[in-house]
């Protein structure tokens, strides 16, 4: 992973980064769960049997928009539906450590892309299939959205 800072006025932010399909990108942590796992870029079962798997073409931390993340219900997930609003899931990411807070659990069909679209501002949503305990392929989602509440730096 490539991180590179670039001075546009007065502000300097991530300007791009480059990640490849199938990298370790990252780790998100759920506090209430004491649980952490890694994240890998991609959703391929490739990504989603070693972790939690980055929705390519959505944001990544810091980058500002709508961070898309998604695994499998009988494994990575397989606690999710013990977090609840209010809850906080923490993602390290490019030397940050970066703060969300649950604030909307909802259920879709499995079709509705509604899920990935862009966002105004900073926001984590995680999906799995649904029902949890469900055999065969699910047909629906189980969506969690989270906003951004703050970042801090691994060192501090």
């Amino acid at each position: 992973m490539e991180l590179r800072d670039v001075e546009e006025g007065n502000r300097n932010e991530v300007a791009s980064v480059t990640v490849e399909k199938g990298e370790e990108i990252g780790e998100v942590f759920f506090p209430d769960l004491e649980v952490g796992m890694p994240v890998f870029h991609g959703v391929s079962e490739e990504e989603l049997v070693k972790g939690i798997g980055h929705v390519p073409g959505t944001r990544l931390p810091g980058e500002g928009g709508h961070i898309v993340l998604s695994g499998h219900r009988d494994t990575v997930f397989r606690r999710l539906e013990e977090l609840e609003v209010g809850d906080k899931i923490v993602l390290w990411f490019g030397g940050g450590v970066y703060t969300y807070k649950i604030g909307r659990i909802r259920i879709v069909d499995k079709e509705d892309t509604s899920v990935v679209v862009p966002r105004p501002r900073e926001m984590l949503t995680i999906t799995t299939c649904f029902p949890f305990r469900f055999i065969g392929s699910a047909p629906e989602r189980y969506v969690m959205e989270a906003e951004f509440i703050g970042r801090d730096d691994e060192s501090g």
